[in-house]
């Protein structure tokens, strides 16, 4: 537990500051435009030495809303309210943040699809995933998408009916995404690039996946392995609570200070649907909603019943079938390939030679050095 704990805390140095100045001047694009290369994150030799010994344990898994030791528990959770909460004081205090209903005076929307965490993030116990889902569209046009008006997220909800975002006729393009699970998301945060790496690297080539490079927003752009989102497009959890924070809730912070538009229209501040300026949030909450999903236990598995290690395996010779039939389709076709090259290399030399002999056949003066040639003085020849 001593071991995870310290792990969490390294993962969450990377978000301890939250640098607003720099990431005022940039639109969205620049700031998750990757700059630079990803570190290993892993310590050298000579700082090995210096370190107390490792000793890895399996982290505390469960559904009971009590914390993995990250933060203490804190004041009963029902003894809380908005008068007495403290962000960043305890997990109870974070998780009731984290289940805060927003209104327009915090500047919810002006087009959102929840409002609050928990909406989303709610299955049994808080930070769970659920059946809520959102809905992302676009178009292609020659094998290109191209996003909405308003970008791919469609917004279901909105603080004024004259904005409620609607899909276009045109965008043919649509899904819906279900929200993710957050519960145990620390020990995630606090996995080094270079094992994420090593993890990949593993796995069959025929079902390996891609490591995509992310900025962490909140250290100036830092490069990470990405691993939260549906595009593993986040490495940190600072950076992906003020993503969900602006484009779920509609609550701009110093990390996202623009507000999203209604299907292309602009609708933040200065404008009559919202009253409040940006940042609508000084990036507390941001840190809370962090601190809480690291604060939480990985979710427990069912009951580990002859059924289920039967079920693990039978997995496992799936994932084996797979990869073997994939290596042999791959084997035939390039057999087929190597089969099609040689018969039309053959078929091209054939002709080649037939050319050559029948053109030398023609302009070679002996008529007996060439057999192909045919003997004038043989009547029924074809010349």
């Amino acid at each position: 537990m001593r071991t995870a704990n310290v792990l969490l805390g390294a993962g969450a140095l990377l978000s301890a500051t939250l640098v607003a100045g720099s990431v005022d001047a940039q639109t969205r694009g620049e700031r998750f435009r990757v700059r630079g290369t990803t570190d290993n994150e892993e310590p050298t030799a000579a700082e090995a030495t210096r370190l107390p010994a490792r000793r890895f344990t399996e982290a505390p898994t469960g559904f009971d809303s009590l914390t993995n030791g990250y933060l203490p528990q804190g004041p009963a959770f029902d003894t809380l309210n908005e008068d007495n909460v403290k962000a960043l004081r305890s997990f109870n205090d974070n998780r009731f943040v984290f289940e805060e209903v927003e209104k327009n005076a915090d500047g919810l929307g002006p087009v959102y699809n929840a409002q609050s965490c928990r909406e989303c993030h709610q299955n049994v116990a808080t930070g769970r995933a659920s059946q809520i889902a959102e809905h992302r569209t676009g178009h292609l046009e020659n094998d290109v998408f191209f996003e909405s008006l308003g970008g791919s997220l469609v917004h279901s909800r909105a603080t004024n009916p004259e904005i409620v975002e609607r899909v276009s006729y045109s965008d043919s393009v649509r899904t819906f995404r279900i929200s993710t699970n957050t519960l145990g998301d620390g020990y995630v945060e606090a996995v080094s690039n270079l094992a994420i790496l090593g993890v990949r690297a593993a796995q069959p080539a025929a079902l390996r996946g891609s490591a995509v490079p992310t900025p962490v927003l909140e250290a100036s752009g830092q490069v990470r392995i990405g691993r939260f989102g549906w595009k593993a497009q986040h490495a940190s959890l600072v950076s992906f609570s003020a993503d969900a924070y602006a484009n779920e809730m509609g609550i701009t912070s110093p990390l996202f200070p623009e507000e999203n538009t209604s299907s292309g229209t602009f609708v933040g501040f200065g404008t009559p649907y919202d009253s409040v300026p940006e940042p609508e949030d000084d990036g507390t909450d941001l840190q809370a909603f962090a601190d809480f999903m690291r604060s939480t236990k990985a979710p427990s598995r069912g009951p580990i019943t002859p059924q289920a290690t039967a079920g693990r395996r039978s997995s496992r010779t799936w994932v084996a079938t797979r990869v073997t039939r994939k290596r042999i389709a791959r084997s035939r076709r390039a057999r087929r390939s190597t089969a099609a090259s040689s018969r039309y290399r053959m078929r091209s030399a054939t002709r080649s030679f037939i050319r050559t002999a029948t053109f030398l056949c023609r302009t070679s003066a002996p008529a007996t050095a060439f057999p192909c040639r045919p003997r004038q003085n043989s009547p029924g020849r074809r010349t």
